[in-house]
This record gives C-alpha cells, structure tokens and sequence, in this order.
C-alpha cells in the first residue's frame, strides 16, 4: 500500500471508490513490450499471477486507442475479468481487483497518483538479469526468446 492507494488515510475511499481514472505512461527502459504483448503473459505472469496479467493486458487494450487517460467503473471491470467483486466495495483490501492491481504496483507496471488515479505503464521493462534467473523455465525460455540472449550479454 502506498500513500495514494485508497486504503490510505481515512479508509473510506476504497469503500466508496466506483471509478478510477486510468492514465498511461511510456516505459522509458528498453526493451519494452506493450502490454498486450505475449511477453507481459509469459514471462511476467509467473511474478505477478494470472489476474493481475489480465488486468494489465485489458488495461492495454482500452488504452490502446486513447491518448490520455480512461475513466474505468470498478465493477464491471471486475466483472468483465471474471474477478469477484463486491459492488459497494470493488477495491475492498480482500478484493481480487486489490490484490491484482498491488501485484502490479508492486513491479512498478502501476503507481498510484491518488487515491482515485491509477498511472500504468503501456509498455513494460524486460526484466533484469537477476529476475529472469529466478523465474519459472518456461518464463526464462520466453524472456530469451522475445529478448534475444547472447551469453556473458548482461542487461542491469
């Protein structure tokens, strides 16, 4: 939880929150892949779970043609991802749309501007060296395949 996260201060925000403002941001790392690359699914699905890839990835997609930022009903977002969700309380601190989006925040893929404006990144870092040698192999064979490895090549 970070200061602008709606379970901070008062804790009524995230009680009574129905709609976030979404607004994209451009990774400056490279490489980078957008979100809706295969990338964000297989090589960052086993750091983050499979919610918060499809939260990312229709996050992607709504954006995709927007030039600033979106205004998403919390509900029937959840809803739409199949995630449950209570309607009077879609950002609760149990809700599985909560912990989806602190997966994110934690990678830095999300950063809370305020306690009802969300910054997501379109598109993400490869992730370090470090990272990739704890991963999955199956995730590790992806990130080489979409990054392309040289041995003894290092990135951060």
């Amino acid at each position: 939880m970070t200061p602008h996260s709606p379970e901070a201060g008062n804790g009524t925000a995230s009680n009574q929150l129905a709609t976030l403002r979404v607004t994209p941001v451009r990774c400056a790392d490279e490489p980078s892949f957008e979100l809706t690359h295969p990338y964000v699914e297989l090589v960052y699905g086993s750091i983050v779970g499979p919610a918060a890839v499809q939260v990312a990835r229709h996050l992607g997609h709504r954006l995709a043609d927007e030039t600033g930022p979106i205004e998403v009903n919390l509900a029937a977002f959840a809803q739409d991802l199949g995630l449950r969700s209570s309607s009077d309380k879609p950002l609760g601190k149990r809700s599985h749309l909560r912990h989806a989006i602190d997966r994110l925040e934690h990678t830095h893929i999300v950063q809370w501007l305020s306690n009802t404006h969300l910054a997501i990144q379109t598109h993400v870092p490869a992730v370090a060296d470090a990272t990739v040698a704890r991963l999955p192999e199956a995730a590790a064979q992806a990130h080489h395949r979409f990054v392309g490895y040289s041995p003894g090549a290092s990135r951060r």
